[in-house]
């Protein structure tokens, strides 16, 4: 139940934040899920976590290269 309650508490479209800082934020969260993971995360778990505008790929990519 507390699951529930934190999913629906996660602002993952991040409206208020300008786009540059959207997409900065969504690497954070995605880099955050990947360090603190034992083994491979899905693409379908990292999707949980940011945006629906999201491209979850390119993110990863950014991150890459960061």
């Amino acid at each position: 139940m507390a699951k529930d309650r934190s999913e629906a508490e996660l602002d993952r479209e991040l409206a208020h934040l300008l786009p540059e800082l959207r997409w900065r934020e969504w690497m954070r969260r995605i880099e955050a899920v990947l360090f603190a993971s034992a083994s491979p995360v899905p693409r379908e778990d990292l999707m949980r976590v940011v945006g629906q505008g999201a491209a979850v790929d390119l993110l990863i990519e950014d991150l890459a290269s960061d």
